[in-house]
């Protein structure tokens, strides 16, 4: 996140400081700017520390829009590609999205090398003393009249709703983790079952030769 709003301001600087592009930002005194009805002020110079803050509000109500667009020679042919809209703690920036309705919202495909996603929980507690492991026979029957896991979202909610990625993330462990306890326990019976087999083994033996001594 915070790569792309990096991003995003040196787009908008380059763009800011570049002769002749469409919506060329005005310079109106050494702390304002003018971009299509927009008063753009600059907080800190570019050119002192290599930052520079934007204030973007064209009635002075705290709502405000930037948008960039690609442009094909005329003004008629262009394509609106990204959006900042919003008002104070409550920023959306749109990537080929006109109308933002998250922090950020994509329309398209997102590359990155990494993502770290915050979560409040996460399933340890399926290790825990006293968890209730539900029974596989109950399980059967939950599978039969649901078709999903229990916990797991539905296809029509995450088809309507989307997939959310980091619960989704926490569930799946979760389910990992019961599947160890399950097999743990078919385990445990497997070798309970060894055992019995091993005790009568030995018993059927020891049947055997008192049989061939005729006792």
């Amino acid at each position: 996140m915070k790569t792309l709003i990096s991003l995003w301001a040196v787009c908008l600087l380059s763009w800011w400081m570049a002769p002749n592009s469409q919506g060329q930002i005005t310079s109106k005194d050494k702390t304002k700017k003018e971009f299509q009805g927009y008063q753009i002020r600059e907080t800190r110079t570019a050119f002192s520390n290599g930052t520079m803050n934007f204030l973007a509000d064209r009635d002075g109500t705290g709502d405000a829009h930037i948008r960039f667009w690609t442009n094909g020679g005329n003004n008629n042919d262009k394509t609106q590609i990204m959006t900042l809209t919003g008002s104070v703690n409550a920023w959306k920036l749109g990537i080929n999205n006109t109308s933002p309705s998250h922090t950020l919202d994509v329309s398209g495909k997102v590359y990155a090398q990494g993502l770290t996603i915050g979560s409040n929980t996460f399933p340890d507690y399926v290790f825990a003393k006293g968890y209730k492991l539900m029974p596989l026979d109950q399980l059967r029957g939950y599978l039969k009249q649901y078709h999903h896991l229990p916990g797991m979202p539905t296809e029509v909610q995450v088809v309507q709703g989307g997939l959310k990625v980091g619960k989704m993330h926490v569930l799946l462990v979760e389910k990992v983790e019961e599947l160890t306890l399950y097999s743990l326990q078919l385990h445990q019976q497997t070798q309970t079952l060894l055992e019995q087999i091993t005790q009568l083994e030995k018993q059927h033996q020891v049947g055997k030769t008192k049989g061939g001594n005729g006792e």
